[in-house]
């Protein structure tokens, strides 16, 4: 029988203690681990975009420079609830309410609950329903998010920037977002309209090179579009064979990027 979201919810607030967690059923990411500001230039003027979720700060930041319809993916089942709760919070928060909650992990007074509930759907709101109510244990306490420090968070999103905070907001108003749950390699071959930008996070890293090769021959990209990949190691440089190149932007982190046939 399929799970309800509030049995999701249910597992993800105590898989951790009863036994621990997986890739599909693992922590979220609260906030982008990436250097955004690192590769954030091949975000512009990108009308679609197919991604990964993950924290969904990276979409946030395409919207802010110009994308208007997006596609989104993640194994972790969960991603999409707190994508959709993150967005919520955009519409409905004030920037200092926002940074309160999801960045210093505050208590959310009952106005704030109000408010965000009346831009989730039926079933984020049965997901997410224990968690606003005592936000502050989940946050700290249960395991549940990957956690960053304010500085690094601020340094990596644009978007907590006083004029863009709101300049979000309204792009999102005007903004198509589906969301999927899978994996890359399952989902990768349903997609078949050409993209404007493919943003697939460090999902790579985590794929052998074959299977790679497999994901990023099904992806389309539109005339001048651009494929970015993230890695926190280094890609394998056989597939410049495929028409990427690679980017080290740091002696650690390496950028592969593909960019679409010019008219």
């Amino acid at each position: 029988m399929e799970k309800t979201a509030t049995n999701i919810a249910t597992e993800v607030m105590y898989k951790k203690k009863n036994g621990g967690l997986n890739h599909i059923t693992e922590r979220f990411y609260a906030f982008t681990n990436e250097g955004l500001n690192e590769y954030s230039s091949h975000f512009k003027d990108k009308p679609s975009m197919l991604s990964i979720t993950a924290s969904g700060d990276q979409i946030f930041t395409a919207i802010l420079n110009g994308t208007t319809s997006v596609d989104a993916l993640d194994i972790n089942r969960y991603a999409k609830y707190y994508f959709i709760l993150k967005k919520a919070a955009f519409l409905s928060l004030t920037r200092e309410e926002f940074i309160d909650m999801f960045i210093m992990g505050k208590d959310c007074s009952y106005n704030q609950i109000d408010r965000i509930i009346r831009h989730l759907d039926r079933d984020s709101i049965n997901f997410w329903a224990q968690a606003l109510m005592d936000w502050h244990y989940y946050y700290e306490k249960s395991g549940l998010f990957h956690n960053y420090t304010p500085v690094q968070i601020f340094a990596r999103n644009p978007y907590l920037k006083s004029d863009k905070y709101y300049e979000l907001g309204d792009r999102l108003k005007d903004t198509e977002i589906d969301l999927r749950d899978g994996s890359l390699l399952a989902l990768a071959g349903s997609y078949k309209k050409k993209y404007d930008l493919i943003y697939l996070s460090n999902v790579l890293d985590y794929y052998r090179y074959d299977y790679c090769e497999e994901i990023l021959g099904k992806l389309k990209l539109s005339p001048n579009g651009c494929l970015v990949a993230y890695s926190f190691w280094y890609f394998p440089s056989h597939l410049t064979n495929m028409g990427f190149e690679i980017e080290e932007i740091s002696t650690e982190h390496e950028v592969l990027i593909k960019r679409g046939e010019s008219r």
